[in-house]
């Protein structure tokens, strides 16, 4: 399905939930944040309902490449931007493949290629539904979702390892300047004693300075 549920213009104004921009949405990092809001003062575009499993595709402004898959809590009302196609799986597909294939690099240059408009490029709902892609027989969609799941989450953290060893080395060289010209240390002496080479040691091993 694309689009299956809107929000009626007869909505009550009081009706409360939490909106879901293009701006929010990332490609490598899906939905950021969202903004609590009331219908009645939300802007035209905060119209379509989302459920756990939908995937959103960013439609306006389609070199930004905002994909997300929905995962929120039950009682969540999550209604995102016109901007979004909502793709629901009807059943034959697994929601967490869709998610994967709409994430691969093919789909993403099929969209941005189908679009049309120089300084705000966008494709339909219509177009991007006939975009084919690869439907595997279900015992494998799950085996690969499995799989993609698992390995994603493992560069995951090693990302965030990796981020918090550049964060220590960029204080290392601050507080190694600051000490250096301060007269803190013996900057004569201190290649003969290896303490960059110990304290890059240390921050490979992720160990705080």
């Amino acid at each position: 399905y694309i689009n299956p549920e809107v929000l009626p213009e007869n909505t009550d104004s009081d009706f409360e939930f939490d909106y879901i921009d293009i701006r929010n949405v990332t490609l490598e990092k899906g939905v950021i944040e969202t903004e609590r809001m009331r219908f009645g003062a939300a802007p035209r575009r905060a119209r379509k309902l989302v459920r756990n499993g939908d995937v959103i595709v960013a439609t306006v402004r389609t070199y930004l490449r905002a994909v997300a898959g929905i995962s929120k809590r039950e009682d969540d009302n999550w209604v995102v931007s016109t901007g979004f196609a909502v793709l629901r799986s009807r059943g034959e597909i697994d929601s967490r493949f869709l998610l994967r294939v709409v994430q691969s690099t093919p789909f993403i240059e099929s969209i941005v290629a189908s679009s049309t408009g120089v300084s705000y490029p966008a494709i339909n709902s219509t177009s991007l539904g006939h975009l084919s892609i690869p439907v595997p027989d279900r015992d494998t969609q799950t085996a690969i979702a499995d799989f993609l799941d698992r390995e994603i989450i493992h560069i995951d953290q090693l990302m965030e390892k990796t981020q918090r060893s550049i964060e220590c080395l960029c204080e290392f060289r601050s507080a190694l300047i600051t000490a250096a010209v301060t007269g803190r240390i013996d900057v004569a002496n201190w290649d003969k004693r290896g303490q960059t080479d110990r304290h890059l040691d240390k921050i490979e091993e992720g160990v705080q300075l």
